[in-house]
């Protein structure tokens, strides 16, 4: 659909009013409950980049430009009545289009982050942040450990400078991506590790 903008504006419609009508629905199933609505986006970066290959594979489509990217993910943003949290486990995180977008939060894997400095732009925005601080897989002879975890996003605060008493507010503590393929015990103990690595932070 990226040749097509036509396309790319039907489906971006499409998505933002089924969307509306799942968060309305859950909300009628769970009363009381507060809906965070999570958009996968792993691509994104390479929409932007121009790295999405023709049906040949022997060239690419054309970059998407960020202003048009934001726009897009802005209207499903604005068209759901739930704060929108953008996942996107990629090194290169478009955080201007996330900003841009209008998105409550933006979730990452921890371990492929290089460059801080957009993140502490974010912040400085406001944008929630759902840091992957912890392996979405197990690790050979290890189980999920809060206090290594916790350390983990404390560091990644520390080197941004930013007070620690912001730390808890405006962080979550979640698994590095997916847990689909990853073995039952291993997701329990992870989610409980991620709890108590908040409990951890939130006590500085």
């Amino acid at each position: 659909m990226l040749r097509d903008q036509g396309a790319v504006r039907d489906l971006t419609d499409s998505l933002a009013e089924g969307l509306r009508r799942h968060v309305a629905d859950v909300r009628k199933r769970v009363p009381g409950a507060t809906v965070l609505l999570q958009l996968d986006e792993p691509s994104l970066p390479g929409v932007l980049a121009g790295r999405v290959p023709t049906e040949s594979g022997l060239s690419a489509y054309k970059a998407v430009d960020t202003p048009e990217a934001a726009a897009r993910l802005r209207t499903v943003v604005e068209a759901v009545d739930a704060p929108v949290v953008l996942h996107c486990c990629a090194p290169d995180v478009p955080w201007q289009v996330l900003r841009d977008a209008s998105v409550a939060a933006a979730a990452f894997d921890l371990s492929l982050i290089k460059d801080l400095d957009p993140i502490g732009e974010a912040i400085e925005a406001g944008l929630g942040l759902f840091v992957g601080a912890a392996p979405a897989r197990p690790e050979p002879g290890t189980r999920p450990d809060s206090k290594r975890i916790a350390e983990r996003v404390q560091k990644l605060w520390g080197r941004l400078g930013f007070p620690p008493a912001l730390l808890p507010r405006q962080v979550v503590v979640t698994p590095a991506c997916g847990l689909a393929g990853a073995p039952l015990p291993y997701v329990r103990g992870l989610l409980k590790a991620c709890q108590e690595a908040a409990l951890r932070i939130s006590e500085v």
